[in-house]
């Protein structure tokens, strides 16, 4: 599949070395609220561990229902109990707003604006067919400039890991002591 071609639709998601840790740290603290629950009863301990545990599964959650499909007609992008259908025509401007590694591409309709981020698998992929798709008139330098130097952002999943080590030395201090 070339970069600005696609056969039909082509679905992208987030990406999977995002979500691997983003998981694992919800599991961790589901699993750091449940081993505090019994011995502590309802403590502000145990509150703060069921609030982090229910943030880091809805963050997940929101994670594993976003995505992007691509295709002839328009794009359609989906999150959580939310989807918008844009054919090519809809789309009245391509912007991007870039801080520091993260990456957002704004489409902007009629009727509002939408946002794709890098953090979706193949976002070079994305943002060039979008470019081929929707017309030289409508993009911003700032969009070409992304496509000609992309970013990845690894940051994030640097953090998720180093929180995901820290949770596992916690479960074991507290299954130990």
């Amino acid at each position: 599949m070339a970069s600005n071609q696609l056969d039909d639709t082509a679905v992208y998601g987030t990406r999977k070395i995002l979500l691997v840790p983003l998981a694992l740290d919800a599991i961790l603290a589901l699993a750091l609220f449940l081993t505090a629950l019994p011995a502590a009863g309802v403590s502000t301990e145990t509150v703060t561990l069921g609030v982090i545990a229910l943030v880091l599964v809805v963050i997940l959650g929101e994670c594993l229902f976003r995505k992007v499909e691509l295709g002839t007609e328009g794009i359609t992008i989906s999150k959580f109990l939310r989807t918008r259908n844009l054919t090519w025509d809809d789309i009245t401007r391509v912007d991007a707003l870039a801080v520091r590694k993260k990456v957002y591409l704004l489409l902007s309709t009629n009727g509002g604006f939408h946002v794709v981020s890098n953090n979706l698998a193949d976002f070079t992929k994305i943002a060039s067919y979008i470019v081929s798709k929707t017309g030289d008139e409508k993009i911003d330098p700032a969009v070409r400039k992304i496509l000609e130097s992309p970013s990845r952002r690894i940051s994030d999943v640097v953090l998720l890991w180093l929180a995901a080590f820290i949770m596992v030395g916690i479960v074991c201090y507290k299954l130990v002591y």
